[in-house]
């Protein structure tokens, strides 16, 4: 019975050490609030930096879709302009494959004077 009692009192001494090993040996709370403090400084900072890009590239991103309105917008008006031009050159070949021989060479006469 003395040899139990002795084999606990070792093993709960052997725990004391361990615990007090651990206590003195691990950081202490108020080091690693301040380490969690500075990594979370560092991480708003980027954060905030990331932000300001982001408003940055929202106001590129709106500049260029005016832009590209307005490119579409003339490119419409060109496409117009050449559907336009087209019609009318159509038309100047049609109006002039009816002509006959006669009408064709009084045209050419009329023009090249």
């Amino acid at each position: 019975m003395k040899k139990y009692i002795i084999g606990q009192i070792i093993i709960i001494i052997i725990i004391l050490i361990i615990v007090i090993i651990y206590y003195f040996k691990s950081p202490s709370i108020p080091e690693n609030i301040e380490k969690y403090k500075k990594i979370i400084d560092s991480t708003q900072c980027s954060i905030d930096s990331l932000k300001i890009e982001l408003k940055e590239s929202d106001r590129l991103i709106e500049s260029m879709g005016g832009e590209l309105i307005n490119l579409k917008n003339q490119n419409d008006l060109l496409k117009e302009d050449i559907k336009s031009i087209k019609q009318n050159a159509k038309n100047k070949v049609d109006m002039v494959d009816k002509f006959n021989n006669t009408e064709l060479q009084h045209f050419f006469t009329d023009r090249y004077k």
